[in-house]
């Protein structure tokens, strides 16, 4: 019997195959949605996509809402709604990570060694920036740059 991997290895993210894999997860998890994103998670190779990083985003509690300006933001309430609310989506998350990754190789040649490679998609990025600045209000305090350099230490950890 072949295992989803297997049946998955090597193939494009089409539409086919997304669809054939949420037929999947509804098949074998029916309305467990922590089956599901254990399954999607699988299937995706430990990547997110769209239904494992919600998901996750779902279930975020931040310690408050800090907008760019550094200030608490009020009318917020969800972590999907303060996304957006900085303008972050699932391709900006990516870019601000990735120019996070350029950054940091560039500091650590500075000091003679090469930073960690990022394999990160972009629904692995939303999830990493939403995580750091729902965790790490006072560190990062509305600074994108901040949680994207954060994302991308998370992210290419080596022993993660």
């Amino acid at each position: 019997m072949m295992t989803y991997r297997e049946l998955f290895k090597g193939k494009k993210m089409t539409d086919e195959v997304s669809d054939r894999i949420s037929e999947i997860m509804e098949a074998h998890a029916g309305g467990n949605e922590d089956m599901k994103h254990e399954i999607a998670m699988a299937l995706h190779d430990g990547h997110m996509c769209e239904f494992s990083a919600m998901h996750k985003i779902r279930k975020m509690v931040p310690v408050a809402y800090i907008g760019t300006d550094g200030q608490r933001m009020h009318g917020v309430s969800s972590m999907h709604e303060y996304l957006s609310a900085l303008g972050i989506t699932p391709e900006s998350a990516h870019r601000h990570v990735m120019l996070a990754h350029e950054k940091a190789a560039s500091k650590a040649r500075e000091k003679g060694f090469s930073a960690p490679p990022i394999d990160a998609n972009a629904w692995d990025a939303y999830w990493c920036m939403a995580m750091m600045l729902a965790d790490y209000w006072y560190t990062i305090c509305g600074n994108l740059e901040d949680a994207a350099m954060m994302a991308y230490e998370y992210l290419s950890d080596p022993d993660r």
